[in-house]
């Protein structure tokens, strides 16, 4: 009998942290007869799932498919207890989609059952900033675009996500009612108020053994998110984006106006009053998030002040000066204009000419050897005579 945890997210919900320790136990698991199934990128230490789907477009064209060969290749019994991890699963909106991926699970597990941690819209947008911010081009930041602002501007394709009910009411549709569990992402309603110590308890596991709550992926400062988001949209990256990134501040948290929270939570009100209809928790209470807008301030830390606006500037420059200083060393010169030692002064640098460099002859190929332009010419007269 082989049953099937599938962990679909949702995004900033302590999926990494999770992944995370469920890579870390992997022997641990096998010897208690348990699995688990994932891919582990190069140079990365934390393995999961999220191969099993591809996103691409922008905005209202952001779109999530199921890589049907990821599926097949991955998703095979190797134990009693087998556990997949992948909050890119939760970008799925389209039920054929959906069920797609239901159909193999089904062929070839005994049982399957589906969480997912949900986080109440408006902190969930907001802790997404972090990976619209990022250097790497994440799936993020073609779906909500670039706006300096602490949420995202509401645009009605974000229904596609944040509309809870009727992202998981596809999967129960595809998966079956009974599979489908919904826990709220809040400290009150998680053992020990941590998310890996709660996934463990939920899929009957031993938790890691730890002295503190392991936390991946911590959020950053105001500045250095709001320049970063602002770098990106001028389609700035590479290492200009990572310079910039390292002289702003990661001081302070990026946060809304408490009545720009409650407005975008509005626009799932009704969905969020389904979802408590139709799915319940452990104990048989009616799921729903907490009202508490308390950790909002009446001013929002999106909106800049002059010292503040001064003060990114500056670290702007100094992330400018740090690329040319790099710039100059390459090209001879110290960080502030000094020769490197050993270098020569441009003017008594060697100048190019026939077969040296660039200039007169070139010295790459057939044309930096000796009389080779002679030779050019001869045949290109006997061709004209012919």
């Amino acid at each position: 009998m082989a049953h099937l945890i599938l962990h679909i997210g949702s995004h900033k919900t302590g999926t990494t942290s999770i992944q995370y320790a469920l890579t870390r136990q992997a022997e641990p698991l096998r010897r208690a007869g348990a699995a688990y199934l994932h891919v582990v990128k190069r140079a990365r230490e934390v393995g999961n799932a999220n191969s099993l789907v591809k996103t691409s477009g922008e905005g209202a064209e952001f779109a999530t498919v199921v890589r049907e060969d990821v599926v097949d290749s991955l998703l095979k019994p190797e134990a009693e207890l087998n556990v997949a991890s992948g909050e890119n699963l939760f970008w799925l909106d389209d039920a054929r989609e959906i069920a797609k991926l239901a159909r193999v699970v089904r062929q070839r597990f005994d049982s399957v059952e589906v969480i997912a941690y949900l986080r109440r819209q408006d902190m969930l947008a907001l802790s997404h900033r972090k990976q619209v911010a990022a250097p790497r081009q994440q799936p993020a930041a073609r779906f909500y675009g670039f706006q300096m602002s602490a949420l995202p501007a509401f645009q009605p394709h974000l229904h596609r996500y944040f509309d809870y009910h009727a992202k998981l009411s596809a999967w129960r549709e595809a998966f079956g009612a009974d599979t489908v569990k919904a826990v709220p992402f809040e400290r009150e309603a998680m053992k020990d108020g941590d998310a890996v110590a709660d996934f463990f308890a939920r899929v009957g596991l031993a938790a890691p053994s730890q002295d503190e709550p392991i936390r991946r992926n911590a959020s950053e400062g105001r500045e250095r998110t709001l320049l970063a988001i602002a770098a990106k949209a001028a389609g700035i990256g590479g290492e200009a984006l990572k310079a910039i990134r390292r002289a702003a501040s990661d001081e302070g948290k990026l946060v809304p106006a408490r009545a720009e929270a409650e407005a975008f939570l509005a626009h799932w009100t009704e969905a969020n009053a389904r979802l408590a209809q139709d799915f319940t928790l452990a104990d048989g209470a009616p799921f729903a998030f907490t009202d508490d807008f308390s950790m909002y301030p009446e001013v929002g830390t999106d909106v800049w002040t002059d010292a503040q606006a001064r003060e990114a500037i500056a670290h702007v420059m100094q992330g400018v000066a740090a690329i040319q200083e790099r710039k100059d060393r390459r090209k001879g010169k110290g960080g502030k204009g000094e020769l490197r030692a050993g270098a020569l002064p441009r003017a008594e640098r060697g100048r190019a000419g026939p077969g040296k460099g660039h200039g007169g002859g070139g010295g790459h190929g057939a044309a930096g050897k000796p009389g080779y332009r002679k030779r050019k010419i001869n045949r290109r007269a006997r061709k004209m005579s012919s």
